[in-house]
């Protein structure tokens, strides 16, 4: 995806948790968990199909271990240049609201046919003269053959087009991945002028053969280990810095699977050049809610597509989300705005800056990727805050300073009980090299501390942001393995705090 479309997303975003603040209500970017109804047509749910396996839902719960061998023969996967895609309907004539399915059969590098599921197929519809774009539903047989729908939501020409994001084996070896790779953060130990770099991880029993530094209390609670320094001089608290760094050693995968996790390894369209036509019988957008109005619940059942490009601008299915800058700033008055996570909130908190007319109190960033707490105040009489989370955080390629960095269920804990404020959790891009099990270890204590504090503020506002494409050239199987997880951590918040979904927008 473009930097111009993600600074769009960005913005659509803010304005959409700003809109929701109008209500106590919440905001909602899709059709609700049971049937998807628009125009004439019915859209089954996942519960009405239950023979049908999802896809990315496959390997799932994440102690789940998928029981193939590695893969060595680089033919014995889905190709997608052999694999072939055809119109359920071939009239190729639809009404705006209607469901376009289109049947997906894989084959192998020996132009076999596959009789294995588990791959991740995607589809989307598009217009590049009317920069309109959605995603559809795909469905795994289980058997090498797909389901994919799709919903017809402007008028006009339009092709479809299917991708064989991930392979079966491709997933695979991103898990043996995440179980077997030590990863790239760094700690840096100092004492007078002594100093000593060595690796750290969240998990112990990823760093071997060396005695260990237990830093998680120094992690605000969160696991974090580190080799312990071989200098007799350097002790654990000596732990004062942390750096990224590309990975020293190899990769647990095998030539063929480092294939398919290479660039052009994945991602590829499947041949086929299917063209549909759509005319328009009735606008049946018009009468969409506020988002406000709409049930926080629905926003964790969603199923895509979630919302559409058209003209380049994101349109929602299921609210307006979008309000004047008027009643954003009258709204947000007298309160205080919490963004917590990395780069991503942090873009949020500057374009919010620059939009709401705010200055920055906590001191000028002397760099843009900003890694310390950031604090503005608005004119019309609020502050909005940016506060990075905990190890593991990837500061990048310099060495920087580890003791602004804490975890975000600690932030949370600390807001009192009369504090008006709107806070956005969001946990994913530093944590996705690892194993989920971290990301869940976190993610159920900040669930937990999200417990605690609507049991002494009520009337605070908690958006929770969903995994997102960081790279169009980066695998992105895991956003719905972590997904999946803030799903289960939140349950029974459901109805109180606010799902911001995301992975559904890489359609461009």
């Amino acid at each position: 995806m473009s930097d111009g479309y993600t600074s769009r997303l960005w913005i659509f975003h803010v304005f959409v948790i700003l809109a929701v603040l109008f209500n106590t209500a919440y905001v909602g970017y899709q059709f609700g968990p049971q049937i998807v109804s628009i125009g004439r047509e019915r859209f089954p749910s996942r519960d009405e199909e239950p023979s049908a396996r999802i896809a990315k839902l496959d390997f799932l719960p994440i102690n789940f271990t998928v029981p193939d061998d590695a893969l060595t023969d680089p033919k014995a996967t889905a190709f997608a240049n052999n694999s072939r895609m055809y119109l359920v309907d071939t009239r190729r004539l639809f009404e705006v609201g209607q469901i376009i399915e289109v049947n997906v059969e894989l084959f192998d590098g020996y132009s076999k046919r596959r009789t294995i599921g588990g791959d991740d197929v995607r589809v989307r519809l598009y217009n590049d003269d009317l920069k309109a774009y959605a995603n559809g539903y795909v469905i795994d047989n289980g058997n090498g053959s797909y389901i994919a729908r799709l919903i017809a939501l402007w008028k006009g020409k339009s092709r479809i087009e299917v991708t064989l994001y991930h392979t079966r084996e491709a997933i695979k070896a991103m898990y043996r991945m995440r179980e077997q790779f030590v990863g790239n953060h760094m700690g840096k130990f100092k004492a007078g002028d002594v100093e000593e770099d060595i690796r750290c991880h969240p998990l112990a029993r990823m760093l071997k053969g060396r005695e260990l530094c237990n830093l998680t209390l120094e992690n605000g609670g969160l696991s974090w280990y580190c080799w312990k320094p071989s200098n007799i001089k350097l002790l654990c608290h000596d732990w004062v810095e942390v750096i990224f760094r590309p990975p020293s050693h190899g990769l647990p995968l095998t030539n063929a699977e480092k294939g398919l996790l290479s660039p052009g390894g994945y991602g590829i369209s499947i041949p086929g050049n299917i063209k549909v036509e759509v005319r328009n019988f009735s606008n049946i957008y018009m009468n969409l809610p506020e988002c406000a109005n709409v049930n926080s619940f629905i926003t964790w059942n969603q199923q895509s597509p979630t919302g559409y490009f058209y003209n380049s601008v994101w349109k929602p299915l299921h609210c307006r989300g979008f309000s004047n800058l008027t009643k954003i700033q009258q709204c947000l008055k007298g309160k205080e705005l919490v963004l917590f996570g990395d780069s991503t909130t942090r873009h949020w908190f500057e374009t919010l800056e620059s939009l709401l007319e705010c200055k920055l109190v906590s001191g000028s960033w002397s760099t843009a990727k900003w890694h310390k707490p950031a604090k503005a105040f608005c004119i019309h009489d609020f502050f909005i805050h940016w506060l990075p989370h905990a190890m593991p955080f990837s500061v990048g390629p310099r060495w920087d300073t580890r003791r602004y960095l804490r975890p975000i269920s600690a932030y949370l804990e600390e807001i009192r009980p009369n504090e008006k404020v709107i806070i956005v959790v969001h946990l994913f891009m530093h944590l996705e090299e690892y194993h989920p099990d971290v990301f869940r270890d976190r993610i159920q204590r900040i669930a937990r501390s999200v417990r605690h504090l609507l049991q002494r503020n009520p009337h605070v506002k908690i958006f929770m942001k969903g995994a997102h494409t960081f790279l169009a050239r980066r695998p992105d199987y895991f956003n719905s393995v972590f997904d999946s997880i803030s799903h289960q951590a939140f349950k029974g918040l459901h109805d109180k705090v606010v799902f911001l979904k995301i992975r559904c927008k890489k359609i461009i």
